[in-house]
């Protein structure tokens, strides 16, 4: 393998392996935003109805699921891009490697 389709091997890996965390960022919020919207509907119209209080529980709950969303996204957002960085750098490594063989 020449050098410079050693090197369109590893950019290409590399985008591949960023495009997957990315990808996985975007479902993760996604998916974790939507369940939270739907449990704070569901359950806090029926505690509502329960203890008779109007939308109050639902806008407390609504709110709460709003904090915990945006830790959450935080969370994943700063694992996504430690494993970019990992990525990142095994593949600079990769990239160094041929370059001293070559």
């Amino acid at each position: 393998m020449t050098k410079e389709n050693s090197f369109k091997a590893i950019t290409h890996k590399k985008t591949v392996g960023i495009f997957k965390w990315a990808l996985f960022l975007f479902c993760s919020i996604a998916l974790v935003t939507f369940l939270l919207a739907v449990l704070t509907l569901v359950f806090g119209r029926k505690l509502d109805a329960y203890f008779g209080t109007g939308y109050w529980i639902t806008l407390f709950i609504g709110l709460l699921g709003l904090v915990i969303v945006l830790a959450l996204t935080l969370a994943v957002a700063l694992r996504t891009a430690r494993g970019i960085r990992e990525i990142m750098d095994e593949n600079k490594k990769t990239e160094e490697d041929l370059d001293r063989n070559h």
